[in-house]
């Protein structure tokens, strides 16, 4: 969206100022504290700007990525939740009415009751799953949707590494991420694995890679 003449006037206390810029404004990941006065005073100032609509309200539930098992999904599920429901409530109390959602894949695989209160859902990788989602607890090694299929082009055990024809960008947007190559060797994209003797890849053999963040898949699929 272009930053509208009426917009920049009303959210100048809270963008600081913006009047040189000519170029489209982009939303991401960032946002205002829900308990800070600025953050109902930034919304009254949206809603009464022409040319421009608050749609919603979203808080994305990041530190679901540092769980383990179910019950501490549930737990940041419930505040994150608790939490936009009642910034919604201060919304109607000033007459604002929009739409309001939560995000990570974690929290969605593992939903609380409340959620159904919320107009909205929005999960990362949830189609898809990944290595990552399993550690967590959102899902099973079974449910990863997705896998990568190359060769074995060279060993170094020397190095305590397996040579792969396919780039870490593959299987991870984060170097040093954890795969599961066929099922049975956790490996990192950085440090290599113990190359024990049961595990005999031969050069040319072909390999099945469960990828650690399946983020990027779609757009390689």
């Amino acid at each position: 969206i272009y930053l509208l003449k009426g917009v920049e006037e009303r959210c100048a206390p809270f963008w600081g100022n913006v009047s040189e810029l000519n170029t489209p404004w982009f939303c991401f990941v960032a946002g205002v504290l829900h308990s800070e006065p600025e953050a109902l005073r930034l919304a009254q100032a949206i809603s009464e700007s022409e040319g421009v609509e608050l749609t919603g309200v979203y808080a994305h539930c990041g530190n679901t990525y540092g769980c383990r098992g179910a019950e501490q999904i549930h737990a940041v599920a419930h505040e994150t939740t608790a939490l936009v429901l009642q910034f919604m409530e201060k919304l109607k109390a000033v007459g604002i009415s929009c739409k309001s959602s939560i995000g990570s894949t974690p929290s969605c695989s593992q939903p609380i009751s409340d959620m159904a209160k919320l107009s909205e859902v929005h999960p990362g990788n949830y189609v898809f799953f990944d290595v990552q989602q399993s550690v967590i607890g959102s899902c099973g090694l079974e449910d990863v949707a997705v896998r990568v299929l190359c060769r074995v082009i060279g060993h170094s055990p020397h190095r305590n590494q397996l040579l792969l024809d396919c780039g870490w960008s593959a299987l991870s947007s984060m170097a040093g991420g954890i795969v599961m190559l066929e099922g049975h060797v956790r490996m990192s994209l950085q440090e290599g694995y113990h190359m024990r003797e049961e595990d005999v890849f031969p050069v040319t053999h072909s390999v099945e890679i469960a990828c650690n963040d399946n983020k990027l898949s779609p757009m390689m699929l």
